[in-house]
């Protein structure tokens, strides 16, 4: 089961709580499913999304994003999270440390736009599959203006299988003077 695009530009779409009634144990991909909502705030995740390959672009352009319950978003055989969050600008704290990221090749502009993230928590992602040149991970935190407290475990590495320059892609923000 595809559910690509499924609410994708539904612009009065302002909260979903996907219940145990919605059977996503046998969708493939999530891909831009809710791009372009731009009136949602609220979003509490599907409970099984286990053979879920793709989640490019799930949230991109959620602009009045706030709340986004993904703790039981199954992540183990996702490959591809370019843009994943990309322009959702009012999401204030993301909590990603439950998600396995061991098979993702690719992470692109995932944060991009998160103008209002202040607390992110990516501390199982790894980066041991990313694949190809530096732009598996470009513009990752670009425009993420605000963050001030991000978890990153030891997985997670801005260098290693071709990424051999963070230096043009990471954009991280500059701590605030008399922080580390």
């Amino acid at each position: 089961i595809d559910f690509r695009y499924m609410f994708s530009g539904c612009q009065a779409l302002h909260t979903l709580t996907v219940g145990s009634q919605f059977k996503a144990s046998h969708a493939t991909s999530m891909a831009y499913m809710f791009r372009n909502c731009k009136s949602l705030t609220q979003f509490t995740a599907p409970t099984d999304t286990s053979l879920v390959t793709s989640m490019a672009g799930t949230f991109q352009n959620c602009e009045k994003l706030q709340t986004l319950d993904i703790s039981h978003l199954d992540t183990k055989n996702v490959t591809t999270m370019n843009g994943m969050f990309n322009g959702c600008a009012q999401l204030q704290t993301l909590d990603l440390s439950h998600f396995d990221t061991g098979k993702v090749t690719s992470m692109r502009c995932m944060f991009q736009g998160c103008s209002a993230l202040q607390s992110l928590d990516i501390r199982n992602f790894s980066t041991a599959n990313l694949t190809g040149t530096n732009t598996q991970l470009y513009n990752m935190f670009s425009r993420c203006t605000s963050l001030s407290s991000s978890t990153i475990g030891e997985n997670f590495s801005f260098k290693g299988n071709g990424l051999t320059d963070s230096s043009y892609w990471a954009y991280l923000p500059s701590p605030p003077s008399g922080t580390t």
